[in-house]
């Protein structure tokens, strides 16, 4: 049953010859109904206390939660970002390395061709001969 401050107040007791003082019981219940009353807004203020730290710590685990998904996304980003960049170097450098090769042979086709005896510039001609 709860008891209540007010209840404490209103309460009211047969008198009995050889009873109690009147006025003393009156002052205890008094002083027993604000005891009640200042235990109960005691609780109160706990209870609302309770109650939003429940809810700070539901939002902080939220919190957690989306902060995890988000560094898991962003690993997932930066991995796929680097394979990318990997398949894109080996890409250029295999595409570098056949420019080169096409420019050697060139290179040595164009050295063999000027190495041919038919194909030499002749020199200068020395005024004597004619």
């Amino acid at each position: 049953m709860e008891l209540t401050p007010q209840q404490l107040c209103d309460v009211e007791f047969s008198e009995q010859w050889r009873g109690y003082r009147r006025d003393q019981v009156d002052d205890f219940i008094e002083r027993v109904a604000a005891a009640v009353a200042d235990l109960q807004g005691r609780l109160r203020k706990m209870t609302e206390r309770a109650v939003r730290a429940e809810q700070r710590a539901q939002e902080s685990v939220e919190a957690d939660g989306a902060a995890r998904r988000t560094l898991v996304l962003a690993q997932r980003t930066a991995d796929a970002t680097v394979t990318e960049a990997k398949e894109t170097a080996a890409r250029l450098v295999a595409q570098a390395q056949q420019e080169a090769r096409t420019i050697m042979l060139a290179a040595e086709g164009t050295a063999e061709e000027a190495a041919r005896p038919s194909n030499r510039i002749p020199g200068p001609r020395s005024p004597t001969s004619k």
